[in-house]
């Protein structure tokens, strides 16, 4: 069901006729109230700066399995990893029984206390029951596999929030918010219930962004991640007539979800274009750079067109040193060899720009936004240029071979 979402409804009016409804100013957001959209959303910079300042309490480890420790102390059950002892959160003491081949049950068994019928506490759970814990994961951990790598995601509070295989991809949160920052730019994040390790809530779009037909309604992205292995990722459009003062949410019409698990190698560049492509179909934007983004794959480059001479012209109309030629185009090695096209160097200069300071990070995304709104007679003139040249210059100023 990827038809494109049309409101219905009609109870939200009731909003718009007893409520100031849309910012005052560019009145981007018409179907939201206004007291809902101060007090109630945030910019997508100001949820980026929450993460980021959790994600810095926090130390993600790598360590066998075989080499954590289980026990007790100050009355909680402590894991040991790398030296020091973190006390699990009721997730990851489950995760950590499903790598020892032990029951969540018992688990869930003795960590809760014990009820009545009525719901009132029979008896409250102890150190005795602790011990059966502990004991039962530690005679799981003395068959697991001595090379088994894992990563434990502790915080500086004390906490071990996961224990995750090394075949558990993580999709980062921040990513995630930066790709929808790019995607819906003026977007507010609303509902939010996120924090480092898990997000979710719902992304009001712009009226300004939206096709005028349907512009009696507003849209809306519903998202969630988890990093830590409690959700997959999942995103569905929706369109609603009216959100009030308290966050209600009137004639809401929901679309198609759209989800990733983390498992293997993830793509983000195809993820990217999956979350941008499940959303225009259903709330079809305005933006032409929406269009032009899902285009640049169709933007191929000739296999007699070496990518060593397009990296090496793009970084020289642009002022680009010789090192940050190199990292545009190991990052294409690495990440897209599998887009041999304008998507792909475009999102190899994007990855480059942010190994350097802010400054140049600013202007690679400058350079690829320029890339990207090229005309197809540009674009060409662009690989004709970059296949004249001198091939010893090239390879002066760009070192690996691409």
């Amino acid at each position: 069901m990827s038809d494109e979402l049309v409101g219905t409804g009609r109870s939200g009016d009731a909003i718009h006729a007893n409520l100031v409804m849309g910012d005052g100013e560019t009145q981007d957001f018409n179907n939201v109230a206004r007291y809902w959209l101060e007090n109630g959303t945030m910019t997508f910079d100001a949820a980026l700066e929450k993460l980021d300042a959790e994600v810095a309490e926090r130390a993600d480890i790598n360590d066998k399995l075989a080499d954590c420790v289980v026990g007790i102390e100050d009355g909680k059950i402590k894991v040991g990893v790398d030296g020091v002892n973190y006390v699990p959160t009721p997730h990851a003491l489950r995760q950590l029984a499903t790598w020892c081949d032990t029951p969540h049950t018992l688990i869930n068994w003795y960590s809760g206390d014990k009820l009545k019928q009525n719901g009132n506490v029979l008896f409250n759970r102890d150190e005795k029951d602790m011990e059966l814990i502990v004991l039962a994961l530690r005679n799981g951990l003395r068959r697991v596999d001595e090379d088994k790598d894992m990563l434990f995601r502790t915080y500086k509070d004390g906490t071990l929030r996961a224990v995750l295989s090394d075949r558990y991809a993580i999709i980062d949160n921040r990513w995630y918010l930066e790709t929808l920052k790019e995607l819906l730019p003026g977007g507010r994040v609303s509902h939010w219930n996120g924090n480092a390790d898990t997000i979710y809530g719902n992304v009001l779009i712009p009226d300004t962004i939206r096709k005028e037909h349907d512009s009696d309604y507003g849209g809306m992205l519903s998202i969630g991640n988890c990093e830590i292995g409690l959700r997959r990722l999942f995103q569905y459009p929706s369109v609603f007539r009216a959100i009030c003062m308290n966050g209600c949410i009137w004639d809401h019409k929901k679309g198609e979800r759209t989800t990733k698990v983390h498992r293997g190698k993830i793509d983000l560049a195809d993820l990217r274009c999956s979350i941008l492509d499940n959303l225009n179909k259903q709330i079809p934007l305005l933006q032409s750079g929406v269009d032009r983004f899902l285009a640049l794959r169709s933007r191929e480059i000739p296999v007699d067109t070496k990518l060593s001479h397009v990296f090496a012209f793009i970084g020289k109309e642009n002022g680009f040193s010789n090192e940050q030629i190199k990292s545009a185009g190991e990052l294409w090695l690495q990440e897209e060899k599998g887009d041999r096209n304008a998507f792909g160097v475009i999102n190899a200069i994007t990855r480059a720009g942010q190994k350097f300071d802010p400054e140049t990070w600013f202007a690679f995304d400058n350079v690829a936004g320029n890339l990207m709104n090229m005309t197809d007679n540009q674009w060409s003139g662009l690989l004709s240029n970059a296949a004249t040249m001198d091939d010893e210059k090239v390879s002066k100023m760009f070192a690996v071979a691409v």
